[in-house]
């Protein structure tokens, strides 16, 4: 299992992109076996079924008005 993890800075209030950011934490967990250029070619997507293939988990811990 390979394990990234990234920190991404975006907009508090979208409405006011240049406005106060902040930063969110994302984390990536791959199987190292499956090469990125399995799933691309000449960096074009291939088709929705080969992706399908790939599991994708999103977890949102929430935040101040989280209940």
């Amino acid at each position: 299992m390979l394990i990234r993890d990234h920190m991404v800075d975006a907009p508090l209030d979208w409405s006011k992109p240049e406005g106060e950011t902040i930063r969110i934490f994302a984390r990536e967990v791959c199987d190292p076996a499956r090469r990125r250029d399995e799933f691309e070619h000449d960096g074009v997507r291939q088709s929705a079924a080969v992706l399908r293939r790939l599991m994708t988990l999103v977890r949102e811990q929430g935040g101040p008005l989280a209940s």
